[in-house]
């Protein structure tokens, strides 16, 4: 079986795609950043290999998995989180013929921006939140009378790239103009990058998740969440199965097959009492709750 590299083998989507690879006689070997890792542990594990944090310097992160790939003769290569997915769709030219099931650069940040997911979707008609877009602080002025409260803050990327290094960010909640206006002030990334401004939705977190081959799509599966944290919107810690909701795969379809999407994808859905789905925002990448 073809050798697999697992990067950021301390995620619990590491561990799950470990023991499942595994248990079909893939010689899987995991990679991060500390040692020991979860995933490093699994006794369907064959090598866990340490690296430099892509996170925090991503060229040295691409040199030292060449040689990986190289020595240990790895024929797939799965990350894991939106870092290292970025980080390697973006050196892709340095890694060789490794396969990575995974789109193109350009065509994972159509849909992990989400500034173009939901101007997209917005051309589309696809259910979403009431959204302002904001490409620069100093547009928030003129805006602020428009607004009602509480306020979603959410910011275009999750992870940000900017002087060859990576800023975290998060979603947050605003009650006021004055709450909304000194989280602004308070936060870097809100100063200097886009983000956006969303009505809040009330109601149940659904996940849509997805396999794609170059535009078309292979499965779904779904789940919704009964507990989150935080509890006013955040990852999922108790999920339940579903069965798969037709208006729900018709907007994960038209949103992957515009992005010709390869590899899997997770759709996040808030869905209201009425039951319609208002598009939360896509991960171009394994999920925690795998």
């Amino acid at each position: 079986m073809k050798n697999t590299l697992i990067l950021d083998g301390q995620q619990r989507s590491a561990l799950a795609a470990t023991r499942s690879l595994g248990k079909r006689g893939v010689s899987v070997y995991v990679a991060e950043a500390k040692r020991p890792c979860l995933a490093g542990r699994s006794r369907f594990c064959r090598e866990s290999i340490q690296l430099p944090s892509a996170e925090h310097a991503p060229e040295v992160f691409i040199e030292a998995l060449r040689e990986v790939i190289a020595h240990h003769h790895i024929k797939v290569l799965l990350p894991m989180t939106d870092i290292t997915t970025a980080t390697v769709l973006r050196f892709r030219q340095q890694l060789g013929d490794v396969a990575l099931p995974c789109p193109t650069f350009d065509h994972y940040d159509a849909v992990t921006n989400k500034n173009t997911l939901f101007k997209t979707a917005q051309a589309m008609g696809i259910p979403m939140p009431r959204t302002l877009f904001i490409e620069q602080r100093e547009q928030l002025a003129p805006l602020l009378a428009q607004l009602t409260y509480p306020i979603v803050i959410k910011p275009a990327y999750s992870r940000i790239f900017a002087n060859n290094q990576w800023l975290n960010t998060a979603v947050s909640f605003a009650d006021s103009e004055q709450a909304l206006l000194g989280r602004i002030e308070n936060t870097a990334w809100l100063r200097e990058h886009p983000f956006m401004l969303q009505a809040y939705i009330e109601g149940e977190g659904q996940g849509l998740f997805a396999l794609f081959d170059n535009g078309k799509p292979l499965v779904y599966f779904s789940h919704r969440r009964l507990r989150e944290k935080p509890p006013s919107g955040g990852v999922s810690v108790l999920c339940e199965s579903t069965a798969v909701n037709e208006q729900m795969r018709s907007i994960a379809a038209k949103i992957l097959a515009d992005a010709q999407w390869h590899g899997v994808a997770m759709v996040e859905f808030k869905v209201s009492p009425e039951g319609t789905p208002y598009l939360m925002e896509v991960n171009g990448r394994f999920w925690g709750s795998l």
